[in-house]
């Protein structure tokens, strides 16, 4: 039974097909298009297709077979046989967590002769999907989601994808244009992840200390949720007036109302309330609730404590793996999933991980740093001669 079992496991870890070449343009050809589409129309069936298109073409490291069968039988236990949710969630959750396994094994790659191309590439698809699908709301662009859905804050959160995105794979045009778009949305959360994004890179190395562990990169995670309630809970009982700058919507940090931490404490006491809720979660959290607004408290809501800690120090561990460079906006984005629901069991982790697992290959030289750093390193190079000189 166990050497059927080797075999088998051996095959599937051998199993390429060359349909989507490593060499050349095609993943990026691929890539992009579907994650704009993701965001744009609120659905990811073509990012699945080309998901699986590179998993059985480009794998470029084993199936981690230790954390998937722990995520699939945990969710399986929770979902079907405890929680007993409806079959559509049963079946939405599997789908993720096979995407999440799929992600862990490929590191999609852009080599420097491409880079130009498909720079105009990804900023041409982007406009024109802009173009065709955004609507404006109450002076605030968003993009159409469909089904009457105007949702600037979502449209801001793939943007920072996209932004992300275009950071990994150094393309200058798309990033000023993902940019520009999300400041058209005005949203708040956004404003704050590029304030989170500039105090990155002013404690880089500090960051990378953190980053650079699992166990480190864990706890900071769970302080900043803390942290970030305790602020909500300030700024929602006006004990701390907040700030606002340029008086600017996008840079308007103050009391609004006090929804987001009644929400919050709502989701909390939810998933305390019985051993059944702390354990495996209640399930489906209906689309019509008050959705806590806050990524960890939202999943643990939903799938418990065993789920969650799995998922979590899963989704941790590859962040870990693969921050290098993108450290400043790795925090942006976890501050935007302390005051949004970016539930961890979606398609915004997914996206997220295979945009983090992306490579830049230069003269066949894999590059980590982002250009940004790239260019401080060069000027900082120049500096040091002219002194040495003198």
């Amino acid at each position: 039974m166990k050497n059927n079992l080797q075999k088998t496991l051996k095959i599937l870890n051998n199993f390429k097909l060359n349909i989507v070449p490593e060499e050349g343009p095609w993943t990026a050809l691929l890539l992009i298009p579907v994650i704009i589409i993701s965001g744009a129309y609120w659905t990811s069936i073509p990012f699945y297709l080309v998901l699986f298109l590179l998993w059985i073409s480009q794998r470029n490291s084993e199936i981690p077979w230790n954390w998937s069968i722990a995520l699939l039988i945990s969710s399986g236990f929770a979902l079907f046989i405890v929680a007993r949710s409806d079959i559509n969630f049963w079946i939405y959750s599997f789908k993720i967590i096979v995407c999440f396994i799929l992600v862990s094994s490929i590191r999609p790659t852009i080599k420097s002769q491409y880079r130009i191309w498909i720079d105009i590439f990804f900023f041409l698809v982007l406009f024109f999907i802009w173009g065709i699908n955004s609507l404006k709301d109450f002076g605030r662009m968003s993009f159409d989601m469909g089904f009457g859905r105007t949702l600037p804050n979502w449209t801001a959160i793939y943007c920072f994808l996209f932004i992300m995105l275009a950071v990994r794979w150094k393309l200058p045009f798309s990033l000023i244009a993902s940019i520009y778009i999300a400041w058209l949305t005005q949203s708040r959360n956004f404003g704050l992840a590029m304030g989170v994004v500039g105090i990155g890179y002013l404690f880089l190395p500090f960051w990378r200390f953190i980053f650079s562990k699992t166990s480190r990169l864990v706890l900071f995670y769970i302080l900043l949720a803390c942290l970030s309630l305790w602020i909500l809970e300030l700024i929602s009982s006006k004990k701390w007036p907040g700030y606002h700058f340029f008086d600017i919507r996008i840079f308007r940090f103050v009391y609004f109302d006090t929804a987001r931490l009644d929400w919050n404490l709502m989701g909390l006491n939810e998933w305390t309330k019985n051993m059944q809720a702390f354990s495996w979660g209640i399930g489906d959290w209906p689309n019509d609730a008050p959705n806590p607004h806050h990524s960890l408290i939202h999943t643990l809501l939903e799938r418990g404590i065993f789920v969650t800690s799995i998922l979590f120090l899963f989704i941790m561990n590859e962040i870990s793996k693969h921050s290098k460079g993108m450290e400043p906006w790795l925090l942006g984005w976890f501050s935007l999933s302390m005051f949004l629901h970016l539930n961890f069991v979606t398609m915004f982790w997914v996206l997220l991980l295979i945009i983090i697992r992306c490579r830049y290959n230069r003269n066949n030289k894999y590059f980590e740093e982002d250009f940004f750093i790239e260019w401080v390193l060069v000027w900082w190079k120049k500096w040091r001669k002219i002194k040495n000189l003198q």
